[in-house]
């Protein structure tokens, strides 16, 4: 849960500790509490003291950021309301979505993850869009329900024919390959729509997108994402 963390620790010689967080101060005999009633998508400071009689331990500290709710379905994103936008150089992360880098190290840094990006061009609507420039997956918002429940619209503007965009779904073990999604244009804006449960059957929550380049050589695409919308599957699919 969103609101909720189990803290463990080892126990060795002590039977009694104190644990705190924000101007909370908890007293246990239990090397494992859970936590509740915190806020989504926040950060905590836990810090644990071994009470030995009158004193106690050193202690020793954990941050947490608990993560996000799953999102309410109609969901969409067009990048147009992000206000915090700097630079491509240091980028621009959206809420409640993460990301994992894949390629060689040389296309890990800033400029190279996956971020809301200024372009008219590149944006199907507005100014914004998200571009994928170093490979990695791009993990979206939990949903509600099991991915194929939805459907998944979105637009995409590529320019070049080995960029590579795949979808998964995120699972305990990994990720697990739904569907190629690579447009068969360049330099040209595609749109389109997907009802997963054509693509999927199981039990994850969540989708990630997949920046590949087919070359061995190369490892960066210039893959432009924007309109992404996510719903219910409709009883009669157009």
């Amino acid at each position: 849960l969103a609101t909720t963390v189990d803290i463990a620790w080892d126990a060795l010689e002590a039977n009694r500790w104190k644990l705190t967080y924000d101007t909370v101060a908890i007293i246990t005999n239990d090397s494992v509490v859970s936590i509740s009633g915190l806020e989504p998508n926040s950060d905590y400071i836990f810090t644990v003291y071994a009470l030995c009689d009158a004193d106690s331990s050193s202690s020793i500290s954990l941050p947490v950021h608990t993560p996000c709710n799953a999102i309410e379905l109609p969901w969409s994103e067009n990048f147009d309301t992000i206000t915090t936008f700097t630079s491509a150089a240091t980028g621009v992360q959206m809420p409640c979505w993460s990301f994992e880098m894949t390629g060689s190290s040389t296309y890990q840094g800033a400029s190279y993850q996956p971020q809301v990006y200024y372009s008219a061009t590149n944006a199907n609507s507005g100014n914004y869009s998200y571009r994928l420039y170093g490979e990695s997956y791009v993990l979206l918002p939990l949903l509600p329900t099991t991915i194929d429940s939805v459907s998944l619209a979105f637009s995409q503007y590529t320019t070049g024919a080995a960029y590579m965009l795949e979808l998964y779904s995120v699972e305990d073990t990994g990720y697990h390959f739904i569907k190629n999604l690579t447009p068969s244009e360049t330099s040209t804006h595609t749109n389109e729509i997907y009802y997963l449960n054509n693509y999927y059957q199981g039990t994850s929550h969540q989708l990630a997108f997949r920046n590949h380049n087919t070359s061995a050589t190369t490892y960066y695409t210039y893959t432009y994402l924007d309109d992404i919308a996510i719903d219910y599957i409709p009883s009669c699919i157009p």
